[in-house]
């Protein structure tokens, strides 16, 4: 028997999504443990493999690509090795990369991760490296991100802001979209790591938990009245139609201008494997599925059953839509 959540994932392959956002290439180096260094109490890794993937607005990105959406994502990346490794990885997804703009005066976002391990252990992260720029972008490059979202916005169903701090989302875009998404009557959903409490007029915004305490410098911990009460504050400071916060291992909490708060246990176990990209997986089902017709409440509960999945997997990782029809139909047995 096809559930009400199912009909809704059935209009996902309908659906043509922006992402608008900070593109990363994700690298994770793998080695075994080989010895003790001489020159300094260091482990040396003997390099096995390396692997990539896209993070940050390219992980919402994958995301939505591997739930069947149309995406066009938006940002920069240079002509280096990293620039060029993050677009074959969208081109071999299928994901069209006619909405990044190239720049020589910017290297692409690149963020390295040691993992090591015996021969026969899991590997852990030990150390992370990160190639990253400094400052905001240019206002050419910003004329450059606009003209590439009028050029691919008509025709989309819903807009993904994904904001990690690399000066692609600047107020000239911010604003360009707040208009068009208004306009066109289309979802506009941000994710911020650092500066949510910037962002207005915009239809939700996916922190966590950790992110309002540092926006609104406050101490939430899982203290349900105290999130329901901030939250009410920065809907109503902020004009959203809605604020969905994420818990870890509690699970997210919802809250719909005018209504109740909602609070969602987590889907499956809460022994996770790795939070790496969780948040952008978990904007990119909420997103798509207001797109495709759900209402904050349905929309919320897809994206807990897709980051209840993605944490359990290692790395950067995606949901596809057999996993989450099988989440839905698994979680609808147990009750």
């Amino acid at each position: 028997m096809t559930t009400g959540l199912e009909k809704i994932l059935h209009e996902f392959r309908h659906k043509k999504i922006l992402v608008v956002g900070d593109m990363v290439l994700d690298q994770f180096l793998y080695g075994e443990i080989a010895r003790v260094s001489r020159e300094a109490p260091v482990l040396i890794l003997r390099h096995t493999r390396t692997e990539c993937t896209a993070g940050s607005g390219g992980n919402a990105a994958m995301n939505l690509r591997s739930l069947g959406a149309e995406v066009v994502p938006i940002g920069l990346v240079a002509r280096d090795v990293s620039g060029r490794r993050l677009e074959g990885l969208f081109r071999n997804a299928g994901i069209a990369t006619t909405g990044l703009v190239h720049s020589k005066l910017r290297q692409t976002t690149t963020k390295t991760r040691i993992m090591g391990g015996l021969a026969h252990s899991s590997a852990q992260q030990m150390v992370r490296v990160d190639e990253e720029n400094e400052g905001p972008i240019s206002s050419k490059l910003q004329r450059a991100i606009i003209g590439k979202i009028q050029e691919h916005l008509p025709g989309c169903h819903a807009v993904v802001i994904s904001d990690y701090g690399y000066g692609v989302i600047g107020s000239a875009v911010m604003e360009r979209l707040v208009r068009a998404s208004r306009a066109r009557a289309i979802p506009l959903v941000v994710d911020s790591r650092f500066r949510m409490h910037q962002f207005h007029h915009v239809s939700a915004i996916t922190p966590n938990v950790t992110e309002v305490e540092q926006a609104y410098d406050c101490k939430l911990d899982n203290d349900l009245a105290a999130i329901e009460a901030k939250a009410r504050e920065i809907v109503k400071s902020q004009s959203l139609e809605a604020l969905l916060v994420t818990r870890g291992k509690f699970g997210m909490s919802l809250l719909v201008r005018g209504q109740k708060m909602k609070h969602l246990p987590i889907f499956g176990s809460d022994q996770v494997a790795d939070v790496t990209g969780a948040g952008d997986t978990v904007i990119a089902a909420f997103t798509l599925s207001l797109a495709a017709g759900a209402g904050y409440l349905d929309a919320a509960r897809l994206s807990n059953y897709a980051g209840g999945l993605v944490v359990m997997k290692r790395g950067t990782a995606t949901v596809t839509l057999a996993e989450l029809h099988q989440a839905i139909r698994k979680d609808a047995a147990s009750r």
